[in-house]
């Protein structure tokens, strides 16, 4: 067995041990708030500016992507009123085939009323109700028209 000299208990250093640093150590500071705000402002500034710029190129850019669709514009009109036309004399046609064993019957009329107004037929189109215009087209057709691209 061993002696109790043999055994030493630990007591503190002279003078005691180092204070403990409880609080936070605030870290050095690279930017004071005036330079962070100088830097925030110019940072905005110079976006703002860009994001002007890319605008401005995109309006252009946009222009020239839809100069094509402007200039095909009055050809576009001139179809559509030709295929409107076509259809109001296959209508026409349609009546006269339909209507030839009534006595008295004028196409385009309504036992002798006129259908369509009287008014300058070089200036203008003759503008028929949804119902009129249809009214000898395929069922396919007219629901294509009401509802397009749900019908195969």
């Amino acid at each position: 067995m061993a002696s109790s000299a043999e055994f030493k208990q630990d007591m503190p250093p002279k003078g005691g041990y180092q204070k403990i640093e409880w609080w936070r150590i605030a870290p050095k500071t690279v930017f004071s708030n005036g330079k962070l705000l100088t830097l925030y402002a110019t940072a905005f500034f110079i976006g703002y500016l860009a994001h002007q710029d890319n605008k401005r190129w995109r309006k252009k850019i946009d222009y020239e992507c839809h100069d094509h669709l402007i200039a095909l514009q009055p050809l576009y009109k001139a179809e559509q009123d030709r295929l409107y036309l076509r259809t109001l004399r296959a209508n026409r046609d349609e009546e006269r085939e339909l209507m030839k064993d009534v006595p008295g019957w004028i196409v385009g009329t309504y036992y002798g009323v006129p259908v369509y107004k009287t008014y300058d037929t070089q200036k203008h189109l003759p503008e028929t109700h949804f119902n009129e215009f249809y009214a000898h087209r395929p069922h396919l057709e007219i629901q294509e028209h009401c509802w397009p691209g749900k019908w195969i």
